[in-house]
């Protein structure tokens, strides 16, 4: 606002004020002094200069918007939203300055007419302005039509692209379970015609023995060491031995099934290898012939195994690295036909039940094991009607019940408990006894690789439950009574890894019988097992390159103490050969 707009308002106010008390020269010169007064601190004159420069600002700050603006029709959604943001701080300004041009009309209005026209110019100004701010809210609204429709696009070419790959999805499973039945499992070979696989195996095991003392050529113990059978009084002699008995061969055959509403695989599993009895036909003198036995042989079906498989008592996934083919005493290694069911209760806990093959046993008068079979180990004459009435009778299965934790490379875990029924008759007099066994094992990683593994087994009417033991199960006096006996025992081994194609195992065991004390009394010719022990230390190395190959070297130490027998000791050095195929 200029000065001579401001004058005629300023001077007309001075003059009412100070008419009574000049002349008119000197009101006109106080006129002239209010004037400029006035013209230096007048309000309307502040607000005219701040409103200026608010609209000069408000002018730049459109311009700014608009070239933002053009520019956020190419941007995403989030610049179109803080553009709204903007344009609506921008209103909320125009509604303060068109509330502050009401206060300025109101004290202006005696001011003359170039004032109006500036207050007029001013409105002009703001109507643009708002014509400006309507022509963007209308091109964002154009915007947000369109983008619209592009999203309406997107998601409608979208849904085509969905339905689309559920479509190659099924064409895809549909291909896969074609393929699936036309090709064999991973490692396997497809029976033609049929939608079961099969595959085979062998391993091919060389095991040369030096007994370094008190050897047991040509007994028990002699292929596979049987620290129970050392021979007493002690033999100060050397003996060397090598066989391929251990060499194994193996099939498997698995096809498509069904179990609870899911499919499955049935598996078949049949294993031997050549530790069967020996015929003295073809011995060591001309081909070394070995004889096929049965290791394995069962139907796995979901949850269920039904044939010849490791018993529940034995603790498979525990078992030590050795080169003698004989656990350490106190282990458990043991195979009988069953039936086992298998309930996971979670990926890592399972619970197993088994009912399996009895096989009564028990100590006569005289120490000498007997078993339930006359043609067994043990063998008596069934010529003879009064000797096969000394027998034991299996009337009642084994059952057994296992609790198996496994955490994948970190541990494993189990709890076992077995029971079993003894019975037997001698002559006319029937008498029975009850067994049960338990036992706790696992297996730990401690530093690395290496591995501690634990088991201890024992209870009443053991036998043949823990390795060393068969045979021992029960006393059976004179009168015909069946005694059951005590016995505990278990091992612990150490593996160490010293790089990835070399590794140790050192492994401590023993096992404790209590004899019956009237039995103790009257035993009158074989030695009868109190005590046994064995250390194992060996060392395995796996050439490179070569990972179904290992050689591995091996001393054993085991002492068996008896019943008012003395004790005898054994030093077995071996180097062992394994190659699978």
């Amino acid at each position: 606002m200029s000065w001579f707009r401001v004058f005629p308002i300023t001077a007309f106010s001075i003059g009412l004020s100070v008419v009574p008390m000049i002349s008119s020269g000197e009101a006109e010169e106080a006129e002239t002094e209010g004037h400029t007064h006035l013209e230096e601190e007048s309000p309307d004159d502040e607000f005219e200069k701040g409103q200026k420069a608010e609209l000069a600002e408000l002018k730049e700050l459109v311009a700014l918007l608009e070239s933002r603006q053009v520019a956020s029709e190419q941007k995403e959604q989030a610049t179109e939203t803080a553009l709204q943001a903007k344009l609506g701080r921008l209103k909320e300004r125009i509604a303060m300055l068109e509330a502050r041009q009401v206060s300025s009309e109101r004290k202006v209005q005696v001011a003359k007419m170039d004032q109006a026209s500036a207050e007029t110019a001013t409105q002009d100004e703001l109507r643009r302005l708002k014509e400006r701010i309507a022509m963007l809210e209308a091109r964002q609204v154009s915007s947000e039509r369109k983008d619209q429709a592009v999203e309406t696009a997107t998601q409608a070419e979208l849904a085509e692209l969905k339905e689309l790959v559920v479509l190659l999805e099924s064409r895809q499973a549909a291909l896969e379970q074609k393929k699936q039945e036309e090709t064999a499992r991973p490692g396997y070979i497809r029976i033609p015609g049929m939608k079961s696989d099969i595959r085979a195996w062998a391993s091919m095991r060389l095991q040369m023995i030096h007994d370094v003392n008190n050897s047991v050529e040509n007994g028990p113990g002699y292929d596979c060491m049987h620290i129970s059978s050392l021979p007493i009084p002690k033999r100060d002699r050397h003996a060397t031995r090598a066989h391929v008995k251990e060499t194994r061969f193996g099939v498997e055959a698995c096809t498509l099934g069904r179990w609870s509403g899911q499919e499955t695989d049935v598996r078949l599993f049949l294993e031997s290898d050549l530790y069967g009895a020996q015929d003295l036909i073809g011995g060591e003198n001309t081909t070394n012939q070995a004889i096929f036995r049965i290791r394995h042989a069962y139907v796995e079906w979901g949850p269920l195994i039904i044939g010849q498989y490791w018993g529940l008592f034995c603790d498979y996934e525990a078992f030590v690295d050795h080169v003698e083919f004989a656990p350490p005493v106190g282990a458990v290694s043991l195979r009988s036909p069953q039936m086992r069911y298998t309930h996971r209760v979670s990926d890592k806990l399972r619970v197993v039940t088994t009912v399996e093959n009895p096989e009564g046993e028990y100590l006569d008068t005289n120490g000498k094991p007997n078993f339930t079979k006359a043609n067994g180990r043990y063998a008596l004459d069934q010529s003879n009607d009064k000797a096969f009435n000394n027998l034991v009778v299996d009337q009642v299965p084994d059952v057994g019940v296992s609790v198996i934790f496994n955490e994948k490379d970190k541990q494993h875990l189990s709890f076992r408990g077995a029971f079993r029924h003894l019975h037997t008759k001698k002559s006319d007099i029937k008498s029975q006894a009850i067994g049960l066994v338990v036992g706790a094992g696992g297996v730990f990683q401690v530093f690395g690789k290496d591995e501690v593994s634990v088991q201890v087994n024992g209870g009443s009417g053991v036998g043949r439950y823990v390795f060393e033991t068969s045979g021992t199960a029960a006393f059976l006096d004179a009168n015909g009574n069946l005694h059951t006996q005590r016995s505990i025992g278990g091992f612990l081994a150490y593996k160490h890894f010293w790089n990835k194609s070399l590794w140790s195992v050192l492994s401590v065991g023993s096992i404790y019988t209590k004899n019956n004390d009237h039995f103790r009394k009257t035993m009158t010719t074989n030695p009868v097992n109190k005590e046994l022990h064995s250390v194992n230390a060996n060392i395995h190395w796996r050439p490179d390159g070569f990972e179904n190959m290992r050689l591995g070297v091996e001393y054993l130490w085991g002492q068996r103490k008896t019943e008012r027998h003395g004790s005898s000791n054994l030093n077995r050095v071996m180097i062992g050969v394994k190659a699978d195929f």
